[in-house]
């Protein structure tokens, strides 16, 4: 594991390998340092993601990546390759159609 920078991990993969019900493996959450990027880190937390949900059963296992961001580059060097693109919606907590104001009160 890479040592600490003032009190913080260069990277972080805290649910970077994750078995799926439908048995899928994932890995996701994942993010590295600006500093300590092209070091090899996050291709050794995904190896070991991807080792874990494999001997989990996965045969199968998917990676997400912005369209626009540069992992993308990482993840096609890996083997992985696009196949889909998603959308992603937010809204206000209080506009939450049907469900009434959500503001927690007290």
């Amino acid at each position: 594991m890479a040592r600490e920078v003032r009190g913080k991990p260069p990277a972080v993969g805290q649910r970077a390998g994750v078995l799926c019900a439908n048995g899928l493996g994932m890995v996701e959450d994942l993010f590295t340092l600006p500093a300590f990027r092209k070091r090899g880190i996050a291709t050794a937390i995904i190896a070991r993601a991807i080792t874990h949900v494999r001997q989990q059963g996965a045969e199968q296992i998917l990676i997400g990546a912005h369209a626009t961001e540069p992992p993308k580059r990482l993840y096609a060097a890996l083997g992985f390759a696009p196949v889909c693109v998603t959308r992603e919606y937010i809204t206000h907590i209080d506009h939450v159609a049907g469900l009434g104001s959500l503001r927690h009160s007290g």
